[in-house]
């Protein structure tokens, strides 16, 4: 949420850019701080009683690809649900004809 975004660039996890990205939908990563922080950002999102970032980086095993699928998926949503992938796309019903106002040309 908006909300819990704005928490994370309080605590200096996320840069100021981090939404902007989001809302444009670019994958450009903006700081290299918000590429590395995505992990615990998911973490804190999920957990109730959290670990330190100190503690968290300790456990945490760095794995690049892992992070580029995650950073992905924070930035574009899961596109692979069928149910949201399509939400926002309009699509003519093919069962509906629309009935254009005759003009003098027609």
């Amino acid at each position: 949420s908006l909300s819990f975004l704005s928490k994370l660039m309080e605590r200096k996890l996320l840069g100021k850019d981090f939404l902007k990205s989001i809302a444009s939908g670019n994958l450009e990563i903006a700081e290299f701080d918000d590429f590395f922080n995505i992990p615990y950002c998911c973490y804190l999102n999920t957990t109730t009683d959290p670990m330190t970032k100190e503690e968290f980086n300790d456990k945490f095993v760095l794995d690049v690809a892992f992070m580029r699928n995650l950073y992905q998926l924070v930035m574009l949503g899961d596109v692979s649900d069928s149910k949201m992938k399509n939400i926002f796309r309009v699509k003519p019903d093919p069962k509906t004809k629309v009935k254009r106002p005759q003009t003098s040309g027609q």
